[in-house]
Protein backbone atom coordinates (compact mmCIF):
# COMPACT_ATOMS: atom_id res chain seq x y z
CA UNK A 1 0.00 0.00 0.00
CA UNK A 2 0.99 3.60 -0.36
CA UNK A 3 0.98 5.86 2.63
CA UNK A 4 0.19 9.41 1.61
CA UNK A 5 0.82 12.13 4.10
CA UNK A 6 -0.70 15.49 3.17
CA UNK A 7 0.64 16.68 6.25
CA UNK A 8 3.20 13.94 6.25
CA UNK A 9 -0.65 14.55 1.84
CA UNK A 10 1.43 13.21 5.44
CA UNK A 11 2.67 14.04 2.58
CA UNK A 12 4.57 13.29 4.93
CA UNK A 13 3.24 12.17 8.76
CA UNK A 14 3.99 8.99 10.82
CA UNK A 15 5.14 5.63 9.48
CA UNK A 16 2.37 3.02 9.44
CA UNK A 17 2.60 -0.76 9.20
CA UNK A 18 2.08 -2.19 5.72
CA UNK A 19 -0.67 -4.72 5.18
CA UNK A 20 0.36 -6.67 2.11
CA UNK A 21 2.20 -4.67 -0.53
CA UNK A 22 4.07 -2.11 1.46
CA UNK A 23 3.39 1.59 1.80
CA UNK A 24 3.98 4.80 -0.07
CA UNK A 25 4.20 8.33 1.28
CA UNK A 26 3.61 10.87 -1.49
CA UNK A 27 2.49 14.47 -1.09
CA UNK A 28 3.75 14.73 2.40
CA UNK A 29 5.58 17.78 3.56
CA UNK A 30 5.35 21.03 1.65
CA UNK A 31 8.50 23.07 1.96
CA UNK A 32 9.48 26.51 0.69
CA UNK A 33 9.77 26.40 -3.10
CA UNK A 34 10.58 29.98 -4.00
CA UNK A 35 11.59 29.07 -7.54
CA UNK A 36 8.22 27.67 -8.58
CA UNK A 37 5.61 29.44 -6.46
CA UNK A 38 4.15 32.73 -7.60
CA UNK A 39 3.36 33.55 -3.97
CA UNK A 40 6.83 32.84 -2.66
CA UNK A 41 8.64 35.44 -0.62
CA UNK A 42 12.26 35.98 0.24
CA UNK A 43 13.45 35.70 3.87
CA UNK A 44 13.68 39.48 4.04
CA UNK A 45 10.23 40.29 2.65
CA UNK A 46 7.25 41.35 4.80
CA UNK A 47 5.37 38.21 3.67
CA UNK A 48 8.13 35.97 4.97
CA UNK A 49 8.16 37.76 8.32
CA UNK A 50 4.39 37.45 8.62
CA UNK A 51 4.22 33.75 7.69
CA UNK A 52 7.45 32.30 9.01
CA UNK A 53 9.27 34.72 11.33
CA UNK A 54 12.14 37.15 11.01
CA UNK A 55 14.97 36.90 8.51
CA UNK A 56 17.43 36.58 11.41
CA UNK A 57 15.64 33.50 12.73
CA UNK A 58 15.61 32.00 9.23
CA UNK A 59 19.34 32.63 8.83
CA UNK A 60 20.04 31.00 12.20
CA UNK A 61 17.92 27.99 11.24
CA UNK A 62 19.79 27.50 7.97
CA UNK A 63 23.14 27.75 9.73
CA UNK A 64 22.10 25.15 12.30
CA UNK A 65 20.84 22.80 9.60
CA UNK A 66 24.19 23.00 7.82
CA UNK A 67 25.89 21.97 11.07
CA UNK A 68 23.32 19.26 11.91
CA UNK A 69 22.32 21.09 15.07
CA UNK A 70 18.93 21.00 16.78
CA UNK A 71 16.54 23.80 15.83
CA UNK A 72 14.04 25.57 18.05
CA UNK A 73 10.32 25.55 17.23
CA UNK A 74 10.62 29.17 16.07
CA UNK A 75 13.48 28.23 13.74
CA UNK A 76 11.55 25.32 12.24
CA UNK A 77 8.62 27.69 11.70
CA UNK A 78 10.87 30.13 9.84
CA UNK A 79 11.61 27.47 7.19
CA UNK A 80 8.03 27.71 5.96
CA UNK A 81 7.28 23.99 5.67
CA UNK A 82 3.60 23.23 5.36
CA UNK A 83 1.07 20.44 5.67
CA UNK A 84 -2.50 19.92 4.53
CA UNK A 85 -3.11 17.77 7.59
CA UNK A 86 -4.10 14.22 6.68
CA UNK A 87 -2.69 10.77 5.89
CA UNK A 88 -3.97 8.13 3.46
CA UNK A 89 -3.14 4.60 2.35
CA UNK A 90 -3.06 3.68 -1.31
CA UNK A 91 -2.64 0.16 -2.65
CA UNK A 92 0.04 -0.01 -5.33
CA UNK A 93 -1.21 0.59 -8.90
CA UNK A 94 -4.70 1.68 -7.83
CA UNK A 95 -6.07 5.19 -8.37
CA UNK A 96 -7.82 5.61 -5.03
CA UNK A 97 -6.51 6.05 -1.50
CA UNK A 98 -8.22 5.79 1.88
CA UNK A 99 -7.83 8.55 4.47
CA UNK A 100 -6.55 6.99 7.70
CA UNK A 101 -5.75 10.06 9.78
CA UNK A 102 -6.77 13.72 9.93
CA UNK A 103 -4.84 16.17 12.12
CA UNK A 104 -6.84 18.22 14.61
CA UNK A 105 -7.83 21.69 13.37
CA UNK A 106 -5.74 21.23 10.21
CA UNK A 107 -6.83 22.50 6.78
CA UNK A 108 -8.10 18.99 5.99
CA UNK A 109 -10.05 18.82 9.25
CA UNK A 110 -11.65 22.22 8.72
CA UNK A 111 -12.56 21.33 5.12
CA UNK A 112 -14.43 18.24 6.27
CA UNK A 113 -11.96 15.51 5.30
CA UNK A 114 -12.70 12.49 7.49
CA UNK A 115 -11.09 9.15 8.30
CA UNK A 116 -12.45 6.57 5.87
CA UNK A 117 -12.89 8.99 2.98
CA UNK A 118 -11.72 7.72 -0.38
CA UNK A 119 -9.52 10.01 -2.45
CA UNK A 120 -8.90 9.92 -6.19
CA UNK A 121 -5.20 10.03 -7.14
CA UNK A 122 -4.87 11.97 -10.37
CA UNK A 123 -1.16 12.88 -10.45
CA UNK A 124 1.40 10.70 -12.20
CA UNK A 125 3.59 8.75 -9.80
CA UNK A 126 7.32 9.23 -10.51
CA UNK A 127 8.18 6.15 -8.44
CA UNK A 128 5.96 3.74 -10.38
CA UNK A 129 8.97 1.94 -11.87
CA UNK A 130 10.30 1.26 -8.37
CA UNK A 131 6.92 -0.06 -7.29
CA UNK A 132 6.71 -2.43 -10.24
CA UNK A 133 10.25 -3.68 -9.66
CA UNK A 134 9.49 -4.67 -6.06
CA UNK A 135 5.78 -4.33 -5.22
CA UNK A 136 6.08 -6.15 -1.88
CA UNK A 137 8.55 -3.65 -0.43
CA UNK A 138 7.23 -0.64 1.52
CA UNK A 139 7.79 2.57 -0.41
CA UNK A 140 7.61 6.10 0.94
CA UNK A 141 7.56 9.26 -1.09
CA UNK A 142 7.70 12.85 0.15
CA UNK A 143 7.07 15.94 -1.97
CA UNK A 144 8.17 19.31 -0.65
CA UNK A 145 6.44 22.66 -1.22
CA UNK A 146 5.97 25.80 0.87
CA UNK A 147 3.43 26.69 3.54
CA UNK A 148 0.41 28.70 2.45
CA UNK A 149 0.01 27.10 -0.99
CA UNK A 150 -3.12 25.34 -2.31
CA UNK A 151 -3.34 21.56 -2.43
CA UNK A 152 -6.04 20.20 -4.72
CA UNK A 153 -7.65 16.91 -3.71
CA UNK A 154 -10.69 14.96 -4.94
CA UNK A 155 -12.71 12.85 -2.54
CA UNK A 156 -15.37 10.29 -3.43
CA UNK A 157 -18.59 11.00 -1.56
CA UNK A 158 -21.53 8.69 -2.35
CA UNK A 159 -19.46 7.55 -5.36
CA UNK A 160 -19.36 11.12 -6.72
CA UNK A 161 -16.13 13.18 -6.96
CA UNK A 162 -15.93 16.19 -4.64
CA UNK A 163 -13.06 18.59 -5.27
CA UNK A 164 -11.44 20.48 -2.40
CA UNK A 165 -8.66 23.05 -2.16
CA UNK A 166 -6.63 22.93 1.06
CA UNK A 167 -4.17 25.70 1.96
CA UNK A 168 -1.15 24.24 3.73
CA UNK A 169 -0.43 25.36 7.28
CA UNK A 170 2.96 25.54 9.00
CA UNK A 171 4.10 22.24 10.49
CA UNK A 172 4.66 24.07 13.78
CA UNK A 173 0.89 24.56 14.00
CA UNK A 174 0.26 20.80 14.13
CA UNK A 175 -1.41 20.17 17.49
CA UNK A 176 -0.24 16.56 17.88
CA UNK A 177 3.35 16.82 19.22
CA UNK A 178 4.43 13.39 17.96
CA UNK A 179 3.49 14.31 14.37
CA UNK A 180 5.11 17.72 14.65
CA UNK A 181 8.35 16.14 15.91
CA UNK A 182 8.33 13.66 13.03
CA UNK A 183 8.17 16.51 10.52
CA UNK A 184 11.02 18.28 12.25
CA UNK A 185 13.14 15.14 12.24
CA UNK A 186 12.63 14.56 8.53
CA UNK A 187 13.45 18.17 7.72
CA UNK A 188 16.74 17.85 9.60
CA UNK A 189 17.62 14.48 8.04
CA UNK A 190 16.96 15.75 4.51
CA UNK A 191 18.89 19.01 5.09
CA UNK A 192 15.77 21.04 4.37
CA UNK A 193 15.30 20.50 0.63
CA UNK A 194 13.53 23.50 -0.90
CA UNK A 195 11.73 21.46 -3.53
CA UNK A 196 11.58 18.04 -5.12
CA UNK A 197 10.33 14.53 -4.46
CA UNK A 198 12.12 12.01 -2.26
CA UNK A 199 11.51 8.24 -2.26
CA UNK A 200 12.78 5.27 -0.29
CA UNK A 201 11.91 2.05 1.58
CA UNK A 202 11.62 4.03 4.84
CA UNK A 203 11.28 7.66 5.86
CA UNK A 204 14.88 7.51 7.11
CA UNK A 205 16.39 6.35 3.79
CA UNK A 206 14.96 8.80 1.29
CA UNK A 207 16.76 9.88 -1.86
CA UNK A 208 15.76 12.34 -4.62
CA UNK A 209 13.37 10.89 -7.19
CA UNK A 210 14.43 11.45 -10.78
Amino acid sequence: MKDLRHGFITTTSTCLMALALGMHLPLVAWADDASSSSTSSSPSSPEHTMLYGSANVYAAAMQKLSKRQRLTAEEYRSLGIGTAGFEANQTFFQNTAKVIKVYRDSPADKAGVRVGDKMLMTEANPAEAMERANPTQPLFQIKFKKVGVPVEITLLRHKEPVKMTLITMNIEDIEEPEIRKMFEKMVSELDYPQDGTFTGPSIHTLTPTQ
